[in-house]
């Protein structure tokens, strides 16, 4: 028997918001706010000429290039809230769509790599790390929270409920000090910075960060990176001078006890933006009908060749 899910009311994880709402730089809204922007810039231009130069061939140029970008605005006007998904977002809800209805992920997600598999664990050591830097107990959060458009598991929360709340802390545990680092100087990845959108919307809280946090990697992985270690040296007994070396090298790598608790987080602050949520419950229902659309075509099984692009022009064959 054919299985036809409903999509009409599926939820998108905070994790994945940042994939569905990746702009499509084709997509009518964005031209018309591009050449909006554009206008305005060479209105500021044309006006600093002053009437001497409008007069000359520059400002007539000037003045013709106005006209055309107004003529452009006037047929996006029309549709200068049409949105589409992009091709990432497409790309995201095919996989999607497989975990939505049949519950089947991809392998690395589903087993994880020894990076997420680190996180999971010491997710707790992270939050204590970080609740002893703001003398405040963080209590880890495994309550789903919903609402009509995403879920999602906040990993903790400041407030009278996770329903009701008025911070919330995210903590990303890095691997090592170089991925820790790399953090350094740049903004919060546009990943993090939805997902904590999300987790503002369902929590209705106002605020909250995103921490790195440094905590010593548990030692069933180093075990397991030391195993690895001792295959890629193809050294015959584990009291080799070079990989004895090599071991303590790589426990040091992995380990943090020696730094300060300070030095082991960095602290990204994010403020609730009801523009970006309200961006965020708008693209939801688009997501919905474009899982459906896949559905069709799944269902149907059968597709020609007489959409390929390459066969316009037969004479190229």
């Amino acid at each position: 028997m054919i299985n036809v899910f409903d999509f009409s009311k599926a939820l998108i994880r905070c994790s994945a918001i940042a994939p569905i709402m990746a702009v499509n730089e084709r997509s009518p809204k964005v031209k018309y706010e591009y050449h909006c922007a554009v206008l305005a810039e060479e209105m500021a231009k044309y006006e600093e000429m002053g009437e001497r130069k409008q007069g000359m061939k520059s400002g007539l140029a000037k003045a013709a290039k106005i006209a055309g970008l107004e003529h452009e605005i006037a047929k996006l006007e029309p549709f200068k809230n049409d949105d589409p998904l992009s091709p990432g977002a497409k790309s995201f809800l095919k996989r999607l769509y497989g975990e939505l209805k049949y519950g089947k992920q991809s392998y690395k997600k589903e087993i994880g790599t020894k990076y997420t598999t680190k996180g999971k664990m010491v997710e707790q050591q992270s939050l204590e790390l970080i609740g002893f830097l703001d003398g405040q107990t963080y209590v880890k959060n495994d309550i789903r929270v919903t609402n009509e458009f995403i879920s999602g598991v906040p990993d903790s929360f400041i407030g009278e409920s996770i329903y009701n709340a008025i911070y919330v802390p995210d903590v990303k545990s890095s691997w090592d000090l170089e991925t820790f680092l790399e953090n350094l100087g740049k903004p919060l990845t546009k990943q993090y910075w939805w997902q904590l959108q999300g987790y503002l919307d369902l929590t209705h809280a106002l605020g909250g960060e995103v921490s790195y946090c440094l905590i010593n990697t548990p030692p069933s992985i180093i075990e397991q990176e030391r195993m690895n270690l001792a295959k890629r040296m193809d050294v015959v007994t584990d009291q080799d001078p070079a990989f004895l070396e090599a071991e303590a090298q790589l426990i040091k790598n992995l380990t943090f006890d020696d730094m300060s608790p300070k030095e082991r987080r960095l602290k990204f602050e994010v403020n609730r933006d009801d523009a970006a949520i309200q961006k965020i419950h708008d693209k939801v229902p688009l997501c919905r009908e474009y899982l459906s659309e896949i559905q069709e075509l799944h269902l149907s099984g059968f597709f020609t060749d007489k959409d390929l692009p390459f066969l316009e022009n037969s004479e190229e064959l």
